[in-house]
């Protein structure tokens, strides 16, 4: 799948060089997170599942790059 959103994105990037087409890749899941951030290094994510769902800082970390870039977090269960 995520071959297919890199190649869905692919002509479509923002002003800092991501793909305007994310993958959802789950805050719980950071060995996830890292394989695809090392193979897809412009792909914007968006990873839920952080807070009450399990998903922490270091879960996250992989998720964006040097400058702190390239993903969203979403916290929605743990602020209810």
């Amino acid at each position: 799948m995520a071959d297919l959103v890199n190649r869905w994105g692919a002509d479509c990037k923002g002003k800092n060089g991501y793909s305007q087409v994310a993958a959802v890749v789950g805050a719980t899941y950071p060995e996830v997170i890292k394989s695809l951030r090392e193979k897809y290094d412009r792909m914007f994510f968006l990873v839920p599942g952080y807070g009450a769902q399990g998903g922490s800082g270091k879960s996250v970390q992989y998720a964006f790059d040097r400058f702190g870039h390239g993903a969203a977090v979403c916290a929605s269960r743990s602020i209810l």
